[in-house]
């Protein structure tokens, strides 16, 4: 993999498009690749700021939340990963060393010894480490109340992941100042930031196809008034060999370069994949989403009776 230079700011606008083109670009070369991507969202939120309209920019063109953008930036900032690269530098899921980085410093010296063992690094084994003090803690706790959102409503865009992340940091803030309480999310709202970012990677790919094809054509076009039949023939062959091969890589720059066209530009190209995923989901789910307006009163339910404070 490649040693990325980090971008250099130019303006917002360009600099929010260089970091979307690097984690793009990281993602599609390699798996392996979030330490990289990690530290590129983590030069992004240095420059912008955590809460920035540029890092939410960010984090909707490459699909990533604004939670998963902290929990990558929190491996980064774990001295204790940094500090054995030996035994943590080759794992290629993320999500292992998040898990890492929740580790108090009696755990994570226990995790280094079965490591340095012979143990492989999985959250299986991070978990067996950790389930101990949890089985502990989670037999005292019962539930008190459940909390609901309309997922087609973060579905349909009505309800920006702006909305999820403050519901979110509000939980957080009362884990904090109320002892005795855990409180558990599930995963249904980073399931479809997964999937809406599959599909506006499937339109991005579509886009850029027919932008390809139609640039293509421009170019056979031009070439053929300037050249003999037969000479047009062979590059013809040519043109469609070589740039079939680049498209099928996913070397779309080249691919558009070797047509002598500057079309190409992936942050352009991404906004417009968006939007249009933005419109599909729109019609799909907005007629699903209840009135936000409705039943705004705080209701507790029990099998008896509900009470409304």
């Amino acid at each position: 993999m490649r040693k990325s230079v980090l971008p250099i700011r130019l303006g917002n606008e360009t600099a929010v498009d260089t970091f979307v083109t690097d984690i793009m670009d990281e993602l599609r070369k390699s798996t392996t690749a979030w330490k990289r991507i990690a530290e590129i969202f983590a030069s992004a939120q240095e420059q912008f700021g955590r809460q920035s309209k540029e890092m939410t920019e960010l984090g909707n063109q490459t699909g990533f939340t604004k939670s998963k953008v902290d929990k990558l930036i929190q491996i980064t900032k774990d001295t204790r990963i940094n500090s054995n690269l030996e035994v943590f530098g080759s794992v290629s899921a993320w999500t292992v060393l998040y898990d890492v980085t929740l580790l108090n410093t009696k755990q994570f010296d226990q995790l280094n010894r079965r490591i340095k063992g012979g143990e492989s690094l999985t959250s299986k084994l991070i978990n067996s480490i950790r389930k101990p003090i949890l089985d502990k803690d989670l037999k005292k706790m019962q539930t008190l109340a459940t909390i609901q959102m309309d997922i087609n409503a973060i579905k349909s865009g009505i309800a920006d992941h702006d909305d999820y992340e403050k519901l979110v940091r509000t939980l957080q803030e009362l884990a904090i100042r109320v002892p005795f309480i855990r409180i558990s999310m599930n995963d249904l709202v980073s399931k479809d930031v997964s999937i809406r970012h599959k599909e506006v990677q499937r339109e991005f790919y579509r886009i850029v196809r027919s932008k390809f094809i139609q640039a293509r054509k421009n170019y056979l076009r031009r070439i053929s008034s300037k050249v003999g039949d037969d000479y047009l023939k062979i590059r013809r062959k040519e043109v469609m060999e070589v740039t079939s091969a680049l498209m099928t890589n996913q070397d779309f720059k080249k691919a558009f370069e070797y047509i002598e066209s500057d079309q190409f530009n992936e942050a352009i190209f991404y906004r417009e994949a968006e939007q249009n995923i933005w419109k599909i989901r729109d019609k799909k789910f907005k007629d699903r989403v209840s009135n936000p307006h409705e039943n705004k009163d705080l209701v507790i339910l029990n099998t008896d009776k509900s009470e409304t404070l």
